[in-house]
Order: structure tokens, then sequence, then C-alpha cells
């Protein structure tokens, strides 16, 4: 069997092919990540929006109307401790990300 007849078989071909699609891949990972990277700040900004309109519509509707928005200090602190744990233990799995929100 030739060298020349080892080359053009259904493997090298495959394998060949495969390299190539890697290789270009791979060059087009940074470009990926980047855009990835670019979308999620976009989808983080327009929640941060969303949920501020929202609040300020029912602030508005609720000094508008009179109704009392006061929490108890009991309801507000378990909020903020419970707060604090979600964000501690987003930390401890993830030491090295930071979150923007």
């Amino acid at each position: 069997m030739s060298n020349e007849s080892v080359k053009n078989d259904v493997f090298s071909t495959v394998e060949e092919t495969v390299e190539e699609q890697v290789k270009s891949a791979e060059k087009s990972f940074p470009n990926y990540q980047t855009s990835v990277t670019s979308l999620q700040q976009e989808y983080t900004e327009a929640f941060q929006n969303i949920v501020d309109s929202t609040i300020a519509l029912q602030r508005e509707y609720a000094n508008k109307t009179g109704i009392n928005t006061a929490l108890p200090e009991a309801t507000e602190s378990a909020v903020k401790k419970t707060n604090e744990q979600i964000n501690k233990k987003r930390t401890s799995n993830h030491p090295n990300m930071s979150c923007g929100v």
C-alpha cells in the first residue's frame, strides 16, 4: 500500500477536515466569548431597568392610593439577611466571579 493511497482514505480525509474545523472554531472563540459577555450585560441591564420601572410604578400607585407600604422591622431584617446569605453562597460557589447587579 502506498503512502498516497493511505492519505486518500476516508479516515485521513475526516481527520484532516475535523482538524481544520477545530482550528477555525478555536480562532472564533474569543469573538464568541466577547459577544456572549456583551449579551449577558445587555440582559442584566434590561432586567435592572424592568425592575426599576416596575418598582417606580408600584410606588407611585401606592402613594396616590394611600396604600401603607411600611414593612415591619423583622420582615425587612429577614429580607436583608436572606439576600446576604444568597450573595455569600454565590461568592463561595464562584470566588472569581463578581456580580455587577
